[in-house]
């Protein structure tokens, strides 16, 4: 009776084996069929559509486009061909009346689309053509949860560049883990109605997260003269992260470089940090300056400063490689010994010097 039992079994497992193995294989089998059955609909679609951009002729321009129902197809098209045709005389004067009059206003029902892949499609559509009847749109793709439908919406929101755009891309940034606000910030460009957001951003210093992110965005895009006020505020914040920050915008806002006192203030500091940052923001500062400042860098106790410091100096010119190579020969008692540079002790004399003239010669 057991036996019997275990064979109906075994019988059963086999069976259930068999049969989930024959529709997986004939699921897979389906899969295929329309896989390629819709590349090759595709293909035909392309082609049918390049036809149509062959023909372009500015006294004879489309009104319309095949399968605009579903745009993905003739944006991917559209795309494409751009990629191929770039400068091209013909397709340069039709493309943005293309992507303005026939494209965009199809596609721009995708910055609700559940699908990350259409609404980052839009974005590439809106890099062609951008006004403020936009506007709502852009703010909605800067704030979308896709982190690359978001970053890449960074172009169009300062190519459009209202007051409202820019005030939801600097609160955008703010929000940003590091890593990822380096990349909104790295298509960042100067305009005066970005300037004039970012005051009145920084107007308000307890919102450290946003002021941060504003004084990233200054060393990017370069900071006027009338950021020094906001600067000079928050050097003495508390919150590390946001002094680090202001640093770089501190030195090159200052209204006296030639004073060293507000430097060595920087310099003193007791966080190795803050005297890394300064000596990182140093190169905009006359070579009188860093010559002047550098032999008591080179006697920091943090191995970075040192090497920063070398770094800088090797970017001095003459000058700055006889200090540098002159430091690195010192003969120093046992106690200052602990706190010369490390490249001195480990490295050969020259290696900045060396760094410094290969990257001339290249």
């Amino acid at each position: 009776m057991k036996e019997n039992f275990i064979d109906t079994l075994l019988e059963s497992v086999i069976i259930i084996e068999f049969l989930v193995i024959f529709f997986l294989t004939v699921f897979v089998y389906i899969l295929y069929s329309f896989l390629s059955f819709r590349k090759k609909t595709h293909n035909k679609k392309r082609i049918l559509i390049k036809k149509i951009f062959i023909d372009l002729n500015e006294n004879n321009l489309p009104t319309t486009l095949p399968y605009l129902n579903t745009p993905d197809i003739v944006i991917r098209s559209f795309l494409s061909w751009n990629m191929e045709h770039q400068g091209e005389e013909n397709w340069e004067k039709n493309k943005i009346y293309i992507m303005r009059n026939i494209i965009l206003p199809k596609a721009i029902k995708y910055q609700s689309a559940f699908s990350w892949l259409r609404r980052f499609l839009l974005v590439q559509c809106l890099e062609f053509f951008v006004d403020s009847s936009h506007e709502e749109t852009v703010i909605r793709l800067i704030r979308d949860k896709a982190s690359v439908v978001s970053i890449d919406s960074t172009k169009v929101a300062l190519d459009l560049g209202t007051k409202k755009v820019l005030e939801a891309l600097v609160d955008r940034i703010a929000l940003a883990r590091h890593p990822f606000q380096s990349l909104y910030i790295a298509q960042t460009i100067p305009s005066l109605s970005f300037y004039e957001v970012l005051k009145e951003k920084l107007m308000d210093n307890k919102k450290i997260k946003l002021c941060k992110a504003c004084y990233r965005i200054l060393k990017k895009i370069g900071a006027p003269k009338d950021f020094y006020e906001y600067a000079h505020r928050d050097i003495q914040a508390e919150d590390l992260e946001l002094k680090l920050a202001v640093i770089p915008i501190f030195i090159e806002t200052h209204p006296d470089t030639e004073n060293l006192s507000f430097i060595q203030i920087l310099l003193g500091d007791k966080n190795w940090l803050v005297r890394n940052k300064t000596v990182q923001s140093m190169f905009g500062l006359k070579k009188e300056i860093i010559l002047r400042l550098a032999p008591s860098l080179m006697k920091d106790e943090n191995w970075w400063v040192r090497v920063n410091t070398a770094k800088l100096l090797s970017h001095l010119g003459e000058e700055g490689e006889i200090m540098l190579h002159n430091l690195s020969l010192l003969k120093v008692s046992g106690e200052e010994q602990e706190k010369i540079s490390s490249y001195v002790q480990s490295y050969e004399p020259d290696y900045f010097l060396k760094i410094r003239h290969l990257q001339d010669s290249s």
